[in-house]
């Protein structure tokens, strides 16, 4: 029988997720690494990284445009993993400002 302190979260679901997103090629960085890019842990955007990607990747975008896209997406409206989706889908296919 499997002791109870080796059944956990962690174990069955953390590692293996981290480990299949290292194959996958995504990078893992530490809690404590991103603490100066969010205000608290259940920021979702990392607002200082994000902000350099859009403008690494958008030729021509100012600081002042990437700060509206950032503020657009943080007022999105829902929860939970409609949320997340609806964040993706302006990511990944374009914001209007």
């Amino acid at each position: 029988m499997t002791s109870p302190d080796k059944i956990n979260e962690l174990n069955f679901a953390e590692e293996p997720a981290l480990r299949l997103l290292e194959r996958l090629g995504w990078k893992h960085v530490p809690a404590t690494e991103l603490a100066g890019d969010r205000d608290s842990e259940r920021e979702v955007l990392l607002r200082g990284r994000l902000q350099r990607a859009l403008l690494r990747l958008n030729e021509g975008l100012t600081g002042e445009q990437a700060d509206r896209a950032i503020d657009a997406l943080r007022r999105i409206d829902g929860s939970g993993i409609a949320l997340n989706r609806a964040v993706h889908e302006r990511l990944a296919y374009g914001l209007t400002l």
